[in-house]
């Protein structure tokens, strides 16, 4: 089946290992060439059928990281805001167990080096406030209300710290526990800079992209951060899973609104 119903997605094909290795033989790894395939499809565009952006009507968990630092700007925070808070509403849940839940975490960091060392586990006699010292804060677990959910994201207050990217991506992990056993997980982190810890994102980055059935999607804003890092903790097939958004004010707009649910969504309208 295609990743995506419209706007050009990607059939997957993987080879498994009938016989190992034995001896001085080799098998290539799993996510080389050599055994992992990808293959254009459903070129077709997308077009809303309920105002200027899509719905998504999946079976899907999705937990949204979204980036609070000060290296924002104010401006930069509001049009991530409101992209959020669109695109929270635009993921819908509907009354039942098949449509979309949705968790959103709001992530900055320390604002200073013995909350750092709190945060980071370099001080293991003192346990940090998630929030107080790291800066990471659950708007919402779990939840099908996303109307709902999305008033509370439009009202986020910009914590304007710093970025402990990690961190927010271990926190998902643990909240990946409480998913439904029948749905795709994606995990989407919407950032603008670069990692206090390269380091601990790397290795976490790396545990949700080998977990099963989970995305990592990747939504990188303006010029700081840092492309290559990125698309090495992105999900394959990179093109699924990678969003670029080179000006801060195009976040919000729905055409890369639309560009980010047909991505996450194999049934959008």
């Amino acid at each position: 089946t295609c990743s995506k119903a419209c706007g050009g997605g990607h059939q997957r094909r993987k080879k498994t290992i009938l016989v190992p290795a034995i001896g001085q033989g080799t098998c290539p790894e799993g996510k080389s060439p050599g055994r992992l395939e990808f293959q254009p499809c459903n070129w077709n565009k997308c077009r809303p059928k309920h105002g200027p952006v899509l719905q998504c009507k999946s079976k899907v968990d999705v937990v949204i990281l979204l980036d609070g630092s000060g290296s924002l700007g104010y401006w930069g925070w509001s049009h991530s805001r409101a992209a959020a808070t669109s695109l929270v509403k635009a993921l819908k849940g509907g009354s039942g167990d098949d449509g979309v839940r949705v968790a959103v975490e709001l992530f900055s960091g320390p604002r200073s080096w013995p909350a750092y060392r709190k945060c980071s586990g370099s001080n293991p006699t003192a346990k940090p406030d998630m929030k107080a010292d790291c800066g990471i804060d659950w708007v919402s677990h779990f939840t099908n209300e996303t109307d709902a959910l999305a008033t509370k994201v439009s009202k986020l207050v910009w914590p304007r710290a710093t970025t402990l990217t990690g961190t927010a991506l271990a926190e998902a992990e643990s909240e990946l526990l409480y998913g439904r056993q029948d749905a795709n997980t994606i995990v989407v982190v919407i950032t603008d800079g670069r990692p206090m810890s390269v380091r601990r994102t790397n290795e976490q980055a790396n545990r949700l992209k080998n977990r099963l059935n989970t995305r990592l999607v990747w939504v990188p804003i303006g010029k700081y951060v840092p492309l290559e890092l990125v698309e090495s903790w992105t999900s394959l097939p990179k093109e699924d899973n990678l969003l670029v958004v080179k000006d801060m004010s195009d976040i919000s707009k729905p055409e890369t609104l639309n560009r980010l649910i047909g991505d996450l969504c194999p049934l959008v309208e």
